[in-house]
């Protein structure tokens, strides 16, 4: 039975984890029970505004995750959690121990395709039918057109753990199932619309490289990934499915911004900085290198579109979902210095800048 500040387990990613019940939210009444009684009315108010709005007409729990920091609370309704009981338990353990098969049947995967490959002849075709794989597809498209069927990606020939992943990652985001939610905390939907207005509306776009190094797509990754596994919480399972999600949206990222995440206004930009990579012939910088937090959230903010296109399993769209939700939360606790639009530059300049009529010009198909 689910009791207030009793024990749980709930769903994160593709795992059961121990959490304890702070808060439970009844909606028929419209009123959040609390452990210990609450007097300030504003308070209440501020905690019902939290709660996700997809969740506000049912019943749902505010958990804290055993062993987590406090940053990791978060709302879930009945789908996520379960009740504290001996077969509930085992589930978890079951789940455990599928994930660890799947860690090891990848590794055998990956030693035979590695014997394989010992043969040069048959070794150079499968790479080669493996890259012609992947840039089989191509697409043309914009932010507000997300469908995946002509995805374009293409990786260096010369790199076979960016082919690996790219082919992966690719093939994640290539089916059909029914319609996928991401819940997109409020706060990062304003950020959104409010990118939207800054370059359709105010003919605005954002400085580039990106102000602070750290504010990379690559370093808040990493960033991510790190913070996630603090103080070794993560097992080696959790650690490898972690490890495959930041890679695939990196290489994702790199390969395909071109065709999904810009405006018309940038497209000029993307094309400036291209050819001034391929001016530099021992530039290794990657575009995930270059832009930050607000093209990574156009990325994160489309995955559900992306992946209801695809063959990937329920499940396997279930883990990029779960791990997704869980970098939008941790971009939400530290929106502040990722989304700081107001901070300038040496130049004086700040998160985003205004245009010339060159960029106007483009944009215009002039």
């Amino acid at each position: 039975m689910l009791e207030l500040n009793g024990k749980c387990l709930a769903f994160h990613g593709p795992l059961l984890y121990e959490a304890k019940i702070l808060r439970i939210w009844d909606s028929k009444s419209r009123s959040i029970q609390y452990s210990e009684p609450i007097d300030d009315e504003t308070k209440k108010e501020e905690d019902i505004k939290n709660i996700p709005t997809e969740l506000i007409d049912k019943d749902c729990y505010f958990i804290h995750y055993q062993g987590w920091k406090s940053s990791w609370d978060e709302w879930i309704n009945n789908d996520r959690i379960k009740e504290y009981n001996d077969e509930n338990v085992a589930l978890r353990k079951k789940l455990i121990q599928d994930a660890k098969k799947q860690q090891q049947e990848a590794k055998r995967h990956k030693s035979k395709t590695h014997s394989g490959s010992n043969n040069n002849n048959s070794g150079h075709d499968a790479k080669k039918r493996q890259d012609n794989k992947i840039n089989k597809s191509t697409v043309n498209k914009k932010p507000n057109n997300t469908k995946m069927t002509e995805t374009s990606v293409k990786v260096n020939a010369s790199d076979h753990n960016a082919a690996t992943y790219s082919q992966q990652f690719h093939n994640t985001l290539n089916s059909n199932l029914p319609k996928i939610i991401l819940h997109i905390p409020m706060k990062l939907k304003s950020i959104l619309v409010d990118d939207w207005e800054n370059v359709t509306k105010n003919r605005k776009i954002c400085k580039l490289p990106v102000m602070k190094k750290e504010n990379n797509i690559t370093n808040i990754l990493s960033q991510f990934q790190r913070d996630t596994n603090t103080n070794g919480i993560l097992s080696l399972v959790e650690q490898s499915l972690l490890e495959e999600y930041i890679n695939g949206i990196k290489l994702y990222f790199n390969e395909c911004i071109s065709k999904l995440l810009l405006y018309r206004l940038e497209k000029l930009q993307y094309l400036q900085l291209i050819q001034e990579r391929n001016e530099n012939r021992n530039a290794t910088t990657q575009l995930c290198d270059i832009y930050g937090s607000v093209h990574l959230l156009r990325l994160l903010s489309i995955l559900p579109d992306l992946m209801s296109d695809t063959t990937m399993s329920l499940q396997n769209c279930q883990i990029i979902i779960r791990q997704t939700e869980s970098l939008l939360l941790w971009l939400v606790v530290h929106s502040d210095t990722l989304f700081d639009m107001s901070q300038q530059d040496e130049d004086g300049d700040t998160y985003y800048i205004n245009t010339s009529s060159q960029y106007e010009g483009l944009a215009l198909g002039m």
